[in-house]
C-alpha cells in the first residue's frame, strides 16, 4: 500500500508538473487532444486545470505515503 501510494503519487506530480511547464513534450505525447481545443485561451485553461489537478492529486498521495503511513 505504502509503495503504491507512492508511485502514484510520483506519477501525478510528474505528469502535473510536465503538463504545466512543458506542454511541447505534452502535444508530442497526446495528438489526440488537439481536436478538443477551440482556441488558445481554451488550450491553456485546460492545461492549467489539469496541470493542477494532477499536481495536488500526487501531492496528496506522497503526503499520505511520507506522512501518514511512515
Amino acid at each position: 500500500m505504502n509503495k503504491f501510494l507512492f508511485l502514484i503519487g510520483l506519477i501525478s506530480t510528474t505528469t502535473g508538473l510536465v503538463t504545466l511547464f512543458a506542454p511541447n513534450i505534452l502535444d508530442k505525447m497526446g495528438k489526440f487532444l488537439n481536436q478538443f481545443y477551440v482556441t488558445d485561451a481554451v488550450i491553456l485553461a485546460k492545461r492549467m486545470f489539469f496541470g493542477l489537478l494532477s499536481l495536488g492529486v500526487g501531492i496528496m498521495f506522497l503526503f499520505l505515503h511520507f506522512v501518514m503511513f511512515n
